[in-house]
């Protein structure tokens, strides 16, 4: 008998991507760069909370929008292996 492993489907989002795309590259949107930017300021509160309690799920979500510099490919403290284990548990 086989054993099936169970797969899940996870998407992330690189959120300071995002960010800067929004806010850099359309100017059309210019009136959003303040809602932006106080969402970014949130989101770092967010990651820096749940680092402090050491909530797996809340750093599993967090990474998953790259709000950490080992999750973002854009940050020079980016790390695969690390960002893999975290969101994915391998």
């Amino acid at each position: 008998m086989k054993t099936i492993e169970e797969k899940k489907l996870v998407f992330t989002v690189n959120f300071p991507e995002l960010r800067r795309e929004l806010i850099n590259n359309n100017h059309q949107n210019w009136i959003f760069a303040q809602p932006i930017n106080i969402m970014t300021n949130i989101l770092a509160l967010i990651a820096q909370r749940s680092a402090e309690i050491n909530d797996k799920e809340l750093i599993r979500l967090c990474a998953m929008l790259s709000l950490y510099s080992f999750s973002d490919p854009s940050n020079v403290d980016y790390d695969e292996k690390r960002r893999q284990e975290i969101i994915y548990g391998k």
